[in-house]
């Protein structure tokens, strides 16, 4: 999939969560978009008071990412056409929010092609795997039975996968090591050292 973040220093009209609307049409590699999925992901802690942080993301299917493997091989081509295309779909998202005409910034892009340079992703895949019909969205606690004070943290702990559900695996095991050792967990803004 491709990953479109915009901020903005004013609040976004859309409601936390998932928007799905229709929209001028798009090609990328071969393919026309005619809908955007809007993500407002503002609120809880991820923004400043006042402020919007917004994720668009396409999905792209496996000749898609192919595309853009090719193209990245030429990384001036490929950093001109990602941000073309970022600044068309951020055109796509002011032409449903015309309120936000001079307060929208383009944040980051992701590509398959980024996926996969950043996380080794197959195909470009922003989730590490795919469940199959009919099976049950799980995790593992990270614990291993027989082995005390050994937690398993990654992608592959919790479903979909990918370099979020791995971020949020550390988490969780920071917090049972917390746990464990009867101290108190707290998350802090402070920067990585």
């Amino acid at each position: 999939s491709m990953a479109v973040f915009l901020g903005a220093e004013v609040p976004c009209p859309a409601a936390p969560g998932h928007l799905l609307f229709p929209c001028r049409p798009l090609e990328i590699a071969g393919r026309i978009y005619h809908q955007l999925t809007l993500r407002n992901l503002s609120g809880d802690g991820n923004t400043p008071p006042g402020c919007s942080l917004l994720e668009c993301r396409l999905p792209m299917p496996e000749d898609q990412c192919d595309w853009w493997m090719r193209l990245e091989q030429n990384r001036e081509d490929y950093r001109v056409e990602r941000n073309w295309l970022a600044l068309q779909i951020m055109d796509r998202v002011l032409d449903r929010f015309p309120g936000l005409e001079g307060k929208l910034r383009l944040l980051d892009v992701l590509t398959p092609a980024s996926y996969h340079r950043i996380c080794g992703a197959y195909k470009g895949s922003y989730a590490g795997f795919i469940l199959a019909p009919g099976s049950k969205l799980g995790g593992s606690t990270g614990e291993v039975p027989g082995l005390p004070n050994c937690y398993l943290t990654g992608q592959w702990i919790q479903p979909p996968g990918g370099l979020a559900q791995a971020a949020l695996s550390a988490k969780f095991t920071i917090q049972r090591i917390c746990q464990a050792e009867q101290r108190d967990y707290r998350e802090t803004d402070a920067p990585i050292q």
